[in-house]
């Protein structure tokens, strides 16, 4: 927690910030939302949170590490439905120490909030099929409409449990009737649910919103286990090893660890390969961090694994873990985060805050949704900036009314622009002869850009040592 402002917000956290800054009231916070390609529920608790605590950099990202601690709690009470109490406790120090949900834990989004109720749906959906009760089908209820409104990817792995709820009715189910009944009364529930989101999930399909999504490609399980886990070929073996043991000793498992064991490898394999081939057959969606709910199962059926073999492979196993465990934050520890620096260039421009300020912010082409990010993250620094949008300076740039001297600082996805022509053309003025750039501040992905106008080149220059020189 005492290092989580040290970076600064970038493009997607400022999102976040906008949509639910506590100055939008609650119908303009779920427009926004709304119109957006996302569910509402995590703006909305946003939204609260900024409404009680205040908006600035610690309060956002401590709400995110708040929600993170629950992840653990459920995570272990999810592995005890499979492991005794030592390993779910193993498996909840390996939750709290992996590399990237920490780095989820430290950043204005949805994700931990999406994993929370992703663990608590499987875990209410696991504990119905073992009781078959009442009190656990309504938990299941409540968890999946909470995952439903925090992120359409839900959807997938839902559609995924229905697909191993087949499964179950076919080899372990005996009373299907009761079962039967109770799955219609769920699909019946969760598309009433879902009824006031049908017209915006409709809409975040067509078009171009899910830009940043390419499809994927064939090396897609690799590059998840070396997102989430920075694993090498080492831990691939001792992955295949795992899942051979599984194959080999099938068949002699007592049905409730024949039950356990689909369980874990259909949330498994389905969780990977469904979207993969929804992506490949209509459209691309497969996003590494939305798989983020399949690091516990990976974790509980390697642990699983484990428990089938004897004391002599068991304690190599259990040396392996622990030393991936280590291995996983010293990672961390020497790893630099880097993002693009918004933070960095607010705080250098506000040293000219008498020279006009426009923002770019591209991705990949695309405008930022309207949002003036860099607006957005002046205001919760109480800088006092004014800071004019992008669609502004499109207008005034064609109607030749812009200042004679400004500031163009802007934001890339990709990295930053080396050579002044590839600056001149990013903001389309490299053939134009009122536009001559003055000076240029680089950053990480970010960058501040002095041009001036009508060829008032001396009049811009000392423009900005007066700015200087009152600092």
């Amino acid at each position: 927690m005492s290092n989580i402002t040290i970076g600064s917000y970038w493009l997607d956290e400022l999102f976040s910030v906008a949509f639910s800054h506590p100055k939008n009231s609650f119908s303009q916070m779920l427009t926004l939302t709304l119109e957006d390609v996302h569910p509402p529920l995590y703006q909305a608790l946003l939204w609260f949170w900024y409404k009680i605590f205040g908006l600035n950099e610690f309060s956002g990202r401590s709400f995110s590490s708040l929600i993170g601690l629950f992840v653990i709690i459920s995570s272990y009470y999810l592995s005890k439905e499979f492991l005794n109490k030592k390993e779910s406790l193993f498996i909840s120090l390996l939750i709290s120490t992996n590399i990237f949900l920490i780095l989820l834990s430290q950043e204005v989004r949805y994700y931990q909030l999406y994993m929370l109720f992703s663990i608590l749906s499987f875990l209410f959906f696991y504990k119905y099929l073992i009781k078959k009760d009442f009190k656990n089908l309504i938990f299941y209820w409540i968890s999946s409409s909470l995952w439903i409104y925090t992120h359409y990817y839900s959807f997938i792995f839902l559609a995924s449990q229905l697909i191993f709820l087949i499964f179950y009715l076919i080899y372990f189910e005996t009373n299907r009737k009761k079962l039967l009944k109770d799955t219609i009364k769920t699909i019946i529930f969760l598309i009433i649910i879902s009824l006031p989101l049908i017209k915006y999930i409709f809409l975040a399909t067509k078009g171009d919103k899910f830009w940043w999504i390419d499809s994927p490609s064939i090396f897609y399980f690799f590059n998840y286990m070396v997102y989430y886990f920075k694993i090498n070929i080492l831990s691939f073996i001792i992955i295949g090893f795992l899942f051979t043991i599984y194959f080999i000793t099938f068949n002699d498992l007592k049905k409730e660890q024949k039950l356990q064991l689909s369980f874990l490898l259909f949330w498994i394999v389905l969780g990977i390969f469904l979207p993969y081939f929804i992506s490949l057959s209509f459209t691309p969606l497969v996003n590494l961090r939305y798989s983020v709910i399949l690091i516990l199962p990976i974790y509980i059926i390697s642990f699983y694994g484990l428990s089938k073999t004897n004391s002599t492979i068991k304690l190599l196993f259990s040396i392996v873990f622990l030393f991936f465990i280590f291995n996983q934050l010293y990672v961390f520890s020497k790893t630099k985060i880097i993002k693009p620096q918004f933070r960095e260039v607010l705080f250098y421009i506000n040293k000219f805050n008498k020279v006009p300020i426009y923002e770019l912010i591209k991705e990949n082409g695309h405008n930022g949704h309207n949002i003036n990010h860099f607006q957005v993250y002046s205001d919760m620094l109480g800088l006092n900036l004014k800071i004019i949008d992008d669609f502004t300076f499109e207008d005034q740039k064609k109607s030749e009314n812009l200042p004679k001297c400004f500031w163009l600082i802007y934001s890339y996805y990709s990295p930053t622009f080396k050579s002044q022509d590839d600056i001149l053309n990013l903001f389309d003025v490299k053939d134009n002869p009122d536009f001559k750039l003055i000076k240029r501040t680089k950053f990480e992905s970010t960058e501040a850009v002095l041009f001036s106008y009508k060829k008032e080149y001396p009049e811009c220059k000392n423009l900005l040592k007066r700015a200087k020189s009152r600092k």
